[in-house]
């Protein structure tokens, strides 16, 4: 099958955003949203006693991954998820909110299904990725990103609580790295590039971008979401 040929392209990335603070730590439950086979939570995997994966493509569906057991779950088209209330300590989401029409409702139940201070490792595009009222070759309809403010909103109202926000993603870089056919997110010395680049244009964010000038600022914002105790 195609997919067992795929290779994960962000390890790098996820280390540098995601996992960095968690080394050495224990979770009961992680839950994961749309993970594919997994490959994502490999470099944690032996942290985590049981992993509930919410992956709409069954070809992707095992029963571990790495050395822990595993649960695939076909996500719900409303966004309810099928867990007990407080009984996830740690959640991880890279790149998928943005594909979701109610992304307020899957952070409410994230909420709901968190245990008290859960931490939840956050990737999402952060422009609108072109007029999404129209159509956009290469994306689907639903298909946007989330504004920082936006989210911190409604993550705020959800129950969560920002512990960092950190900008990234310089679409040039990226351009440049490609035609040297070198993977910028497996590559540690350019993810800090591509942090420092994103630092000094950060005042030129919006979310809209009509110009090739407003091109000039970062892409993705990667979060640290802790569950409110109260």
């Amino acid at each position: 099958m195609a997919h067992q040929h795929y290779v994960y392209p962000y390890h790098s990335l996820n280390l540098h955003y995601a996992y960095k603070g968690l080394a050495g730590k224990r979770f009961g439950r992680l839950l994961s949203l749309g993970c594919a086979r997994g490959d994502e939570i490999l470099p944690i995997a032996d942290q985590i006693d049981e992993i509930v994966a919410l992956e709409p493509a069954k070809a992707w569906w095992s029963d571990r991954i790495g050395n822990t057991p595993a649960r695939f779950v076909m996500p719900r088209p409303d966004g309810k998820i099928e867990l007990a209330d407080h009984s996830v300590d740690l959640i991880t989401c890279f790149g998928v909110l943005h594909h979701i029409p109610n992304v307020s409702t899957v952070l409410r139940e994230l909420a709901r299904v968190a245990k008290p201070n859960a931490i939840f490792a956050l990737r999402e595009p952060s422009h609108s990725m072109g007029d999404f009222r129209v159509h956009r070759p290469g994306l689907t309809r639903n298909e946007r990103g989330i504004s920082p403010k936006w989210l911190r909103k409604h993550a705020q109202a959800a129950g969560w609580d920002v512990e960092s926000a950190v900008h990234h993603d310089i679409g040039a870089l990226t351009r440049v790295m490609d035609r040297l056919g070198i993977s910028r997110n497996e590559n540690p010395s350019l993810i800090q590039l591509d942090r420092f680049l994103a630092f000094l244009t950060q005042w030129n964010y919006r979310y809209w971008r009509t110009s090739a000038w407003h091109k000039v600022a970062p892409n993705t914002v990667s979060y640290r979401l802790r569950r409110r105790a109260s």
